[in-house]
């Protein structure tokens, strides 16, 4: 990858988003950052709640003792408490930053903590010139037992917060979380870089301001850039597929094909880690509905994407959408395989949906069936939910790329998305590198 100057000017922002009960993963987020440069980067944390004495006290708080680098820092209080709406105000706020010279718009989660900031950021911030938006790979703890996870994530992230050089026993116990192994990507060797492209993870993103206004304008359908029937779940994995849709693709950026390379070699080129190894800690992990939200996600996907029609009978439909989580992928339509091999394996199991795996298969199966019958009769009976999901599926008619959820492209399909991106992406580019 060639190393291009970022123009003299251009400001990024980071977007957060935290709750008054997650003060040590906010905590320890803010403290990584100490070493960013204040005139660059900009902090916009979303309290995703209602404005009052409590959550006030909490933004005073976590920025008076945890941001040591005293970066600049905007604040915006979110009383829908949804993600989507959380996420579409501090994206909000940053698009309104552009006016200040903001052109790179990071959307972080409060639970990843990163060693060495300043070379990850200026590598991600490089990875522009080839995707979309990009990501960067996450590691976790990993092979030990819950109460081993805890203390080995809070030695280390203390070590990170600390500035201590990595220790290598870290590296035994720690493992590559995102991207997934088992979502489809393609690879592309650049000059000092290696890019995965394909879906992107939530935890870390980066954009160009720009872009996400041009998005949110032409196609976030008046909700912002992240769709707000994605209340709980899956917010990312649209967002994902919308762009691509229009010809936008993201891409994990590695520094060598290898990926365990970017562990062994992280006390030089840095690390993130995602530090929140207490499920007990996640507001979202551990909604009494997180298994409907995560069915919910994917059916309201399986309907924008045409894959099931919503034109069926809501009995046609429930068979239709049986069939893609039940029956062999390897014999389904090759557009539909990878969506159907994600949700066997991963999305729609027992362990995800339940957080077991010792049901019967009758018992799960009947489950299952009970959750996605009821989301299919919220959909049939809630008029304004069905156009709204109607409305995307005919817009995505129009889009310039036929693509199902997760669909392996041809070399010569993918190809075709680079050159149609790169045109299209070649203004805001020029805003922010330098290529004299």
């Amino acid at each position: 990858m060639l190393k291009l100057k970022i123009k003299k000017g251009v400001k990024a922002d980071i977007v957060v988003m935290s709750i008054p009960s997650r003060e040590k993963q906010i905590g320890a987020f803010l403290q990584c950052l100490r070493d960013l440069d204040k005139l660059k980067y900009n902090i916009i944390l979303v309290c995703n709640t209602e404005k009052n004495k409590e959550s006030r006290a909490f933004v005073k708080k976590i920025f008076k003792k945890y941001n040591k680098g005293k970066l600049p820092h905007q604040v915006v209080y979110n009383p829908q408490k949804t993600l989507p709406t959380g996420r579409n105000a501090g994206i909000a706020r940053s698009i309104q930053n552009a006016s200040k010279g903001t052109r790179l718009t990071y959307i972080m989660d409060d639970d990843v903590v990163i060693y060495k900031p300043t070379q990850i950021l200026d590598f991600i911030e490089q990875g522009l010139q080839y995707a979309s938006f990009v990501g960067y790979p996450t590691f976790e703890v990993a092979m030990l037992s819950k109460t081993q996870r805890v203390a080995e994530a809070n030695t280390l992230s203390n070590a990170i917060k600390s500035k201590k050089e990595l220790s290598s026993k870290f590296f035994n116990f720690l493992e590559i979380e995102k991207p997934r192994r088992y979502t489809p990507f393609r690879g592309r060797k650049y000059e000092n870089a290696y890019v995965l492209y394909g879906h992107v993870h939530g935890n870390l993103q980066l954009h160009f301001t720009r872009v996400l206004e041009k998005m949110k304008k032409e196609h976030g359908g008046g909700n912002g850039i992240f769709n707000s029937n994605r209340q709980w779940y899956g917010e990312f994995t649209e967002l994902n597929y919308r762009f691509q849709r229009y010809g936008l693709i993201g891409g994990f950026l590695f520094r060598s094909p290898s990926k365990m390379e970017h562990l062994h070699k992280a006390s030089d080129w840095g690390l993130v880690l995602h530090n929140d190894t207490s499920v007990s800690e996640s507001p979202t992990r551990t909604m009494r509905n997180r298994n409907e939200n995560m069915l919910r996600s994917y059916i309201y996907l399986a309907i924008e994407s045409n894959t099931v029609s919503l034109d069926r009978p809501k009995e046609d439909f429930l068979e239709r959408f049986l069939k893609i989580i039940n029956s062999d992928f390897r014999f389904l339509k090759p557009v539909t395989q990878e969506f159907a091999k994600l949700l066997q394996i991963r999305y729609s199991s027992q362990d995800y949906l339940f957080g077991t795996r010792s049901m019967s298969n009758e018992l799960f199966e009947r489950k299952r069936k009970k959750i996605i019958t009821k989301v299919l009769n919220d959909i049939y009976s809630n008029k304004e939910l069905k156009d709204s999901l109607l409305r995307k599926k005919i817009e995505y008619e129009t889009a310039p790329f036929k693509l199902e959820p997760f669909e392996q492209m041809s070399k010569r399909s993918f190809n075709e998305l680079l050159r149609y991106q790169n045109e299209m992406l070649k203004p805001f580019r020029e805003e922010i590198y330098d290529y004299e």
